[in-house]
């Protein structure tokens, strides 16, 4: 009976875990949204690549101080008040982790210096772009993504909160 009782503390545990998670995605995923929607409304313009890379970066704090890797990209591209010359990246992604750093490869190697790339700017930072749409490995809109790990974590949630529920004993009323 102990050990059925360790089993259901640890299902019960799991389903509170995977509930907190379920919340945390579900914020996150409103505040991207709603993030991505406002920069939608945000001027748009073709900007031109300078150059393109496909960058390391070590974290200081990795102990293992394996490189995840990201596109940066140079852009120049014109306002209506000015010329603008900044960056863009697209989000990191480590090799060893199923990343996709031939395809990243591949991308830069099809934006070479001069070619045009479709960005929205922040009216209030003209310095400030996103990328919208893109076919820009690992960048572009969090929002698919996050919807993804709220339906893994909702669901995971469930199926523990369940099966939590049918490990429980029975509690009958003594009379």
């Amino acid at each position: 009976m102990s050990t059925s009782l360790k089993a259901e503390g640890l299902i019960g545990l799991l389903a509170l875990f995977f509930a907190l998670c379920t919340v945390f995605a579900l914020i996150v995923s409103i505040s991207d949204a709603w993030s991505e929607h406002l920069q939608k409304s945000w001027p748009e313009v073709d900007a031109t690549i300078e150059r393109c890379n496909v960058d390391p970066y070590v974290p200081l704090r990795s102990a293992s101080r394996t490189p995840v890797w990201h596109i940066r990209c140079r852009i120049a591209y014109v306002t209506k008040s000015d010329e603008i010359d900044t960056s863009i990246r697209s989000r990191s992604t480590s090799s060893g982790w199923g990343g996709d750093t031939e395809g990243m490869r591949q991308w830069v190697a099809q934006h070479p210096a001069g070619s045009s790339l479709l960005v929205h700017y922040n009216p209030a930072n003209e310095k400030d772009p996103v990328l919208v749409a893109t076919d820009m490995p690992c960048a572009g809109p969090r929002t698919p993504s996050n919807l993804k790990l709220l339906l893994i974590a909702s669901v995971a949630c469930v199926g523990f909160f369940t099966l939590a529920r049918k490990l429980r004993p029975d509690r009958k009323q003594v009379t």
